[in-house]
């Protein structure tokens, strides 16, 4: 299958999507993750949300808590609040069912920092079971999740708590739960820091941080399929792609995602970004853009992967251009291609683009 043969031996592979919110989008990574598992031996499974928020949907597909709906809503950001990703969750729950072998079992995890409140409200449960009782700011109902950080003392406070609660046994279960307490006390700090350095955000870095602790995490024979955006997985311009492509060079095979037209669900853009979730619909782009040329093969979809497709010279010499695509993010304005065209040399961002003609709401 050239799919196995273009992946080859490595262990992470970045999927990205050109919209937040797009049916084809989705259910084409659900099918990517499943051919991964099945065909593939990948294991881990990260998406681009909080990390505490992550840990119930993980207790869900590992062992049954809850029902896949309970586990959904756990999810701090809108765009997986969707039907495509909640079969995507009950196909891991039942995968994770028939499989005896424990280090088979698939893996769910969060590796974004943008929101800490559950980061914090799971280290103060963590202290708590141990008899220690840590106080922390409360959430301001009137203000937006994304909005709370904790002071430094707090958090150095909770740093010095861990440290005399740190198992001495490291290879036993309670050692284990003290890392992801541990790393709990870590998004609090990137949090923090994030909020200190507004002129230069270090979001992207810390997502890359925190996949690399994932993968040192569950041990680093482990594959894992991240789900994010095209612009996170890019390799310029200080995106995630390009910190986990420093680090893992030889081991990454990121796929981008664009399309001709179709409709997506997005927020309305709005500056204090509490627009409200609407449908939106883009035609397709002007003659020469990326999803243009595409668009003539007449195929709703295609894969292609650069190494291979730029044998040829032809194509060689069109990807050595800059192209257009889709890049709509968290939010929307038709009036601003800012938000929705990202200008890229393909072949030097990605390994690999899925296009698809036509799309819908997720």
């Amino acid at each position: 299958m050239p799919l196995k043969k273009f992946i080859g031996n490595k262990n992470i592979v970045l999927m990205g999507e050109a919209t937040h919110g797009t049916k084809e989008f989705f259910t084409m990574k659900h099918r990517m993750f499943k051919f991964l598992v099945e065909e593939m031996g990948f294991t881990l499974f990260a998406i681009e949300d909080d990390f505490a928020a992550c840990v119930p949907i993980n207790n869900y597909i590992l062992y049954g808590k809850g029902t896949g709906e309970e586990a959904m809503a756990n999810f701090d950001k809108w765009p997986w609040n969707s039907q495509e990703v909640l079969e995507l969750l009950k196909w891991m729950r039942k995968y994770n069912k028939k499989t005896k072998d424990e280090d088979k079992k698939i893996k769910f995890y969060g590796f974004d920092m943008q929101q800490c409140l559950k980061a914090a409200e799971a280290l103060s449960l963590y202290f708590h079971q141990g008899n220690k009782e840590v106080d922390i700011p409360e959430f301001s109902k009137g203000s937006h999740p994304v909005n709370y950080v904790l002071d430094r003392p707090t958090i150095e406070n909770m740093e010095v708590i861990l440290l005399e609660m740190k198992p001495a046994n490291e290879i036993s279960i309670e050692y284990r739960e003290w890392k992801i307490a541990e790393h709990h006390k870590d998004m609090l700090w990137q949090k923090y820091w994030n909020s200190q350095n507004k002129g230069k955000p270090k979001r992207d870095e810390y997502m890359a941080e925190n996949l690399k602790w994932i993968l040192d995490f569950e041990g680093k024979d482990k594959k894992v399929m991240v789900w994010t955006h095209n612009g996170h997985i890019s390799k310029s311009g200080g995106q995630m792609g390009g910190f986990l492509n420093y680090q893992f060079k030889d081991e990454l095979y990121s796929i981008g995602f664009d399309f001709s037209s179709g409709a997506f669900n997005s927020k309305k853009w709005s500056e204090n970004e509490n627009g409200e979730i609407e449908e939106f619909t883009l035609p397709a782009f002007d003659q020469g853009y990326f999803s243009d040329v595409l668009g003539k093969l007449n195929k709703n979809y295609l894969f292609l992967d650069f190494n291979t497709s730029m044998q040829s010279p032809a194509v060689y010499d069109w990807l050595s251009q800059t192209q257009v695509i889709h890049g709509v993010g968290a939010s929307f304005d038709y009036e601003s291609k800012r938000l929705w065209e990202r200008k890229y040399l393909l072949a030097k961002e990605f390994e690999a683009m899925i296009y698809i003609k036509h799309t819908h709401c997720q």
